[in-house]
């Protein structure tokens, strides 16, 4: 990461993985510039506060965000907004507006100003079900509303990078999991059934995920930062190896030292659940050098040992 005195905006830094790198760029001792809107749920970031710099404004209206990036004039550019991925984000015109319109709105005032670095977050959605190993040049087929969009915005952000000659790189994350991930999400799911003695209610346990430590994540961003070998790249942030939830459950348990009896096919089953997840990371690890620092027990035990401690805050 090469980001010094730059000046560093994130959008999305209330979300799971934007919270994770917001941290991480404080950690480093950045103060980063943070676009959220007014009903964000800041439950994620609101003890670090203090140590940085907060703009109220939706990236849905076009005027009054070039305002704030003509006051901000960011160098570096995280851009993690999105909405869609839990099943209750159903609103297709959210879906659309935060995916796309928001991305377009957001490039379109950073070019304006210029800057240094525009890091886009595509996703792993985007590809949808494949039976082979997932490479960067694999077919689009989204298979969801969202991942259309994601798709979408992806698909512009790469047009803008190549037509205009911008400094811009996208990175598509797999299955994040880790501190500050929604309770409803399979591994806290796991997790809290353990330390509070409930059956964790799952879906088919044949389903496959490919899981990547939210530190891991965090890292890939800072490692392209500024690396101009990334301009103009579309990058997985994977893991070399696929889980069923079954063998999750298996690694929870051992892991936790607890025996887990879940409830399968007490939960509503995605149509597009996919029965393989195998991706490639080489071209990340060729151009920055990231490969996940964490295998699937060591971060097991990373979030175990976090869920324990912070417990309260999923009251």
């Amino acid at each position: 990461m090469r980001v010094g005195n730059k000046r560093v905006l994130i959008t999305g830094a209330t979300g799971f993985i934007g919270s994770n790198l917001l941290r991480e760029l404080v950690n480093r001792g950045a103060r980063p510039e943070v676009i959220i809107r007014r009903q964000s749920n800041i439950w994620r970031i609101k003890d670090i506060f203090n140590k940085i710099n907060v703009h109220c404004v939706d990236l849905t209206d076009a005027k009054r965000l070039y305002g704030v990036i003509k006051q901000i004039r960011p160098q570096i550019i995280y851009h993690l907004a999105s909405y869609g991925v839990y099943p209750h984000q159903k609103n297709l015109n959210l879906i659309k507006e935060i995916n796309l319109d928001a991305t377009i709105n957001l490039l379109e005032a950073c070019k304006k100003i210029g800057f240094d670095h525009f890091i886009h977050t595509g996703s792993c959605f985007e590809y949808g079900s494949k039976k082979e190993l997932i490479k960067e040049s694999s077919h689009l087929e989204p298979e969801t509303d969202y991942a259309v969009f994601k798709a979408a915005s992806t698909l512009y952000c790469k047009e803008q990078s190549t037509a205009h000659n911008l400094p811009i790189t996208i990175l598509r994350p797999f299955t994040a999991y880790g501190p500050y991930e929604d309770d409803k999400r399979l591994i806290p799911t796991l997790l809290m059934s353990c330390i509070r003695n409930r059956r964790p209610v799952l879906s088919t346990p044949g389903a496959v995920r490919n899981f990547v430590y939210v530190g891991d994540i965090a890292n890939a961003y800072l490692d392209v930062t500024n690396n101009q070998k990334t301009f103009n790249k579309i990058y997985n942030v994977a893991s070399d190896r696929q889980y069923s939830i079954a063998e999750l459950v298996e690694i929870v348990s051992k892991v936790t030292k607890t025996k887990i009896i879940p409830k399968y096919n007490a939960k509503l089953i995605r149509a597009y659940e996919p029965t393989m997840w195998r991706a490639s990371f080489r071209n990340i690890h060729l151009d920055a050098g990231w490969g996940p620092k964490h295998n699937i027990r060591q971060g097991i035990q990373k979030s175990y040992s976090w869920f324990k401690k912070y417990a309260c805050l999923y009251q």
